[in-house]
């Protein structure tokens, strides 16, 4: 008796633990513009941070950008070698990365250059109140997920939108000075999937609709909220005033960024994540 007794305590404290971890508070944060953003502000925004996030979460061994200067210098050296009928050294430069991790380097620098063009495809057709960025095996499960939220900075005027440029380091700066982002939970190596929210008749051809998409519990989630200050001659776009809310569905990317790690690479900047 004393012996299910006990068994029955630690069945209860594991639920417990279990339960508590699955149900962590989300982590929010506001970012405050003197203005409102247009759609295509609104991309550039999502993709920045996509790249911010794939090396800050260590995804990636160095900043996209850079991933990418490389492996472009590394394709135009290939060119050059066998033009001139030379083979290409095994050994390459130590500010380029290792030979044997090219393939993987190269998965994410052609993933990203293939959704992004069809991100900004997506933003001219449609407002996008929310973007979904999940760091984990799986979209239902995730280790970690990040909600991007346009709803309260929204705008048509291109021409009295607020720049990229300057709403990009707003929002790094905001993450940035409050610690965020926590360097104890970092993720382990995985895949990085992106979700948008989008009119469901909107016409998108690439992205996947999930009609009954709904993020799960488990995991860390972030909430970041673009704040955005209406002035007079400004209009602002309500989501809400565009259809009904069920009119607007999650569209998921057919394709994941795999992360990889590099056994030996060059110390980044800290200037290299700032745009």
């Amino acid at each position: 008796m004393v012996l299910t007794s006990g068994r029955a305590k630690f069945k209860m404290a594991t639920f417990q633990r279990r339960r508590k971890k699955s149900s962590s508070e989300a982590q929010r944060c506001s970012v405050k513009i003197d203005g409102l953003v247009a759609p295509q502000v609104c991309c550039r925004l999502t993709s920045e941070l996509l790249k911010y996030l794939l090396y800050e979460r260590q995804q990636i061994p160095l900043p996209y950008e850079q991933i990418k200067f490389d492996l472009n210098r590394d394709e135009t050296a290939r060119q050059d070698t066998k033009g001139k009928g030379i083979t290409p050294k095994l050994k390459r430069s130590k500010s380029l990365f290792p030979s044997s991790e090219r393939k993987r380097c190269k998965h994410v620098v052609d993933c990203m250059e293939e959704l992004l063009p069809h991100l900004e495809d997506l933003f001219s057709l449609t407002f996008v109140p929310q973007v979904l960025i999940l760091i984990g095996a799986t979209a239902v499960s995730p280790k970690d997920a990040y909600i991007l939220n346009f709803t309260d900075a929204l705008t048509t005027s291109k021409e009295n939108s607020l720049s990229a440029k300057s709403c990009i380091r707003s929002l790094l700066r905001e993450m940035v000075t409050k610690d965020f982002l926590p360097i104890s939970s970092m993720p382990p190596i995985t895949n990085t999937l992106l979700l948008v929210k989008a009119h469901r008749d909107c016409g998108l051809d690439w992205f996947v609709p999930k009609l009954t998409y709904k993020l799960g519990s488990r995991g860390q989630q972030y909430d970041i909220s673009l704040v955005g200050t209406a002035h007079p001659g400004l209009e602002q776009v309500h989501v809400e005033e565009q259809g009904p809310k069920d009119d607007y569905i999650w569209y998921q990317a057919p394709i994941s960024i795999k992360g990889y790690k590099e056994k030996s690479v060059r110390a980044a900047k800290p200037e290299d994540i700032w745009i």
